[in-house]
Protein backbone atom coordinates (compact mmCIF):
# COMPACT_ATOMS: atom_id res chain seq x y z
CA UNK A 1 0.00 0.00 0.00
CA UNK A 2 1.26 3.67 -1.14
CA UNK A 3 0.70 6.44 0.96
CA UNK A 4 0.71 9.74 -0.06
CA UNK A 5 0.45 12.57 2.55
CA UNK A 6 -1.19 15.77 1.20
CA UNK A 7 -1.26 19.25 3.42
CA UNK A 8 -3.98 22.26 2.79
CA UNK A 9 -7.29 24.14 3.82
CA UNK A 10 -7.90 27.48 5.73
CA UNK A 11 -6.57 24.82 8.55
CA UNK A 12 -3.47 22.69 7.65
CA UNK A 13 -5.75 19.41 7.26
CA UNK A 14 -3.25 16.49 6.57
CA UNK A 15 -5.01 14.30 3.53
CA UNK A 16 -4.36 10.97 2.60
CA UNK A 17 -4.48 8.90 -0.63
CA UNK A 18 -3.71 5.38 0.22
CA UNK A 19 -3.07 2.83 -3.44
CA UNK A 20 -2.82 -0.56 -3.98
CA UNK A 21 -0.50 -0.36 -6.86
CA UNK A 22 -0.75 -4.23 -7.54
CA UNK A 23 -4.84 -4.12 -7.83
CA UNK A 24 -4.81 -0.58 -9.01
CA UNK A 25 -7.48 0.91 -6.32
CA UNK A 26 -6.95 4.11 -4.55
CA UNK A 27 -9.20 6.06 -1.65
CA UNK A 28 -8.22 9.07 -0.26
CA UNK A 29 -8.94 10.23 3.24
CA UNK A 30 -10.57 13.04 4.68
CA UNK A 31 -10.21 15.89 1.80
CA UNK A 32 -10.59 18.62 3.68
CA UNK A 33 -9.80 21.43 1.16
CA UNK A 34 -9.72 22.09 -2.45
CA UNK A 35 -6.04 22.31 -4.29
CA UNK A 36 -4.40 21.49 -7.56
CA UNK A 37 -2.15 19.90 -5.85
CA UNK A 38 -4.92 17.05 -4.66
CA UNK A 39 -7.06 17.25 -8.01
CA UNK A 40 -3.53 16.20 -9.80
CA UNK A 41 -3.18 13.60 -6.61
CA UNK A 42 -6.25 12.14 -7.74
CA UNK A 43 -6.31 12.33 -11.22
CA UNK A 44 -2.74 10.48 -11.28
CA UNK A 45 -3.97 7.86 -8.84
CA UNK A 46 -6.81 6.84 -11.63
CA UNK A 47 -9.27 4.22 -9.83
CA UNK A 48 -10.03 6.28 -6.92
CA UNK A 49 -12.88 3.97 -5.66
CA UNK A 50 -13.36 6.25 -1.97
CA UNK A 51 -13.41 8.83 0.09
CA UNK A 52 -13.12 8.02 3.41
CA UNK A 53 -13.79 10.41 6.69
CA UNK A 54 -12.72 9.69 9.59
CA UNK A 55 -15.21 12.68 11.29
CA UNK A 56 -17.40 15.88 9.62
CA UNK A 57 -15.87 18.90 11.06
CA UNK A 58 -15.34 21.36 8.29
CA UNK A 59 -11.78 20.94 7.80
CA UNK A 60 -12.14 17.17 6.68
CA UNK A 61 -15.07 17.46 4.18
CA UNK A 62 -14.69 20.79 2.34
CA UNK A 63 -13.32 19.47 -0.34
CA UNK A 64 -15.54 16.02 -0.31
CA UNK A 65 -17.52 17.46 -3.24
CA UNK A 66 -14.69 18.12 -5.47
CA UNK A 67 -13.31 14.30 -4.87
CA UNK A 68 -16.20 13.00 -5.56
CA UNK A 69 -16.58 14.82 -9.06
CA UNK A 70 -13.32 13.83 -10.25
CA UNK A 71 -13.26 10.38 -9.27
CA UNK A 72 -17.08 9.30 -8.77
CA UNK A 73 -15.71 7.88 -5.08
CA UNK A 74 -18.35 7.02 -2.87
CA UNK A 75 -18.41 8.94 0.79
CA UNK A 76 -17.92 6.29 3.30
CA UNK A 77 -18.22 8.08 7.39
CA UNK A 78 -18.79 6.41 10.55
CA UNK A 79 -22.49 6.36 11.17
CA UNK A 80 -22.55 8.17 14.30
CA UNK A 81 -21.12 10.77 12.24
CA UNK A 82 -24.07 10.71 10.02
CA UNK A 83 -26.13 13.73 11.54
CA UNK A 84 -22.75 16.19 12.05
CA UNK A 85 -22.46 15.58 8.23
CA UNK A 86 -25.76 16.88 7.20
CA UNK A 87 -26.07 20.13 9.67
CA UNK A 88 -24.08 22.56 7.86
CA UNK A 89 -24.25 24.74 10.70
CA UNK A 90 -22.97 22.33 13.44
CA UNK A 91 -19.84 21.15 11.43
CA UNK A 92 -19.70 24.97 9.81
CA UNK A 93 -19.32 23.91 6.11
CA UNK A 94 -22.16 26.03 4.99
CA UNK A 95 -19.25 29.04 5.22
CA UNK A 96 -16.85 26.77 2.81
CA UNK A 97 -19.58 24.20 0.49
CA UNK A 98 -21.68 24.34 -1.78
CA UNK A 99 -22.91 21.23 -2.50
CA UNK A 100 -22.75 18.29 -0.37
CA UNK A 101 -22.29 14.44 -1.21
CA UNK A 102 -24.61 11.87 1.18
CA UNK A 103 -21.80 9.37 2.31
CA UNK A 104 -22.21 5.50 2.29
CA UNK A 105 -21.75 3.78 5.91
CA UNK A 106 -20.00 0.38 5.82
CA UNK A 107 -17.82 -1.05 8.94
CA UNK A 108 -15.38 -2.08 6.60
CA UNK A 109 -14.21 -1.21 3.18
CA UNK A 110 -11.92 -3.26 0.91
CA UNK A 111 -9.28 -0.99 -0.95
CA UNK A 112 -7.28 -3.36 -3.23
CA UNK A 113 -5.87 -6.22 -1.53
CA UNK A 114 -6.54 -4.05 2.03
CA UNK A 115 -9.42 -3.42 4.42
CA UNK A 116 -10.27 -0.80 6.71
CA UNK A 117 -12.13 -0.96 9.30
CA UNK A 118 -13.91 1.95 10.88
CA UNK A 119 -13.93 2.06 14.97
CA UNK A 120 -14.57 4.45 17.86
Amino acid sequence: MKVKKIVGGPLPTNCYLLTDETAGVSAVVDPGFESPELDGALRAAGNVRAVLLTHAHFDHITGVYRAVELTGAKVYLYSEDLPLISNSVQNVSSIFLASSVPPVHADTLQIGRASCRARV
